[in-house]
């Protein structure tokens, strides 16, 4: 009994005439990788707020491409509305964004081990700010 594989199998070749598939554009063009020292300007609340506002843009990011770049949905609404492939992030950004909240995180702990905060102390610190803003 001979197994016929699929890889085995000969492809079509591409003519002149066959169309050729579209180029996704992106929202984001280009995104420069970032360094520690990038963020060694920063104090420690720019840190904070920096970090925070790149959890946003990444939980922005996961939505657009959740839904494949459809911004609004409304209840009711007869007619579905139709994804919009500008509006789709590209995959790899999620990697990025994620690395420069980790570098903000890390450079902020290094300072605070430098003057001596223990992980605890700094959790206390952090609850009581996240009270004292309303946030927790």
């Amino acid at each position: 009994m001979q197994v016929s594989r699929a890889f085995t199998a000969a492809r079509p070749v591409r003519t002149a005439a066959a169309p050729v598939p579209m180029q996704r554009a992106s929202v984001i063009v280009q995104f420069k990788r970032t360094k520690m020292a990038d963020f060694n300007g920063l104090s420690n609340e720019e840190l904070l707020y920096k970090s925070v506002t790149l959890k946003r843009e990444l939980a922005s990011v996961k939505w657009l491409q959740r839904t494949r770049g459809i911004v609004e949905m409304k209840p009711g609404d007869v007619n579905q509305p139709q994804p919009d492939p500008e509006k789709v992030p590209k995959g790899h950004l999620n990697k990025h964004l994620r690395r420069q909240i980790a570098q903000c995180l890390t450079l902020l702990r290094e300072r605070q081990i430098a003057d001596g905060v223990t992980r605890r102390e700094a959790l206390r610190m952090e609850r009581a700010a996240a009270l004292a803003n309303g946030n927790l």
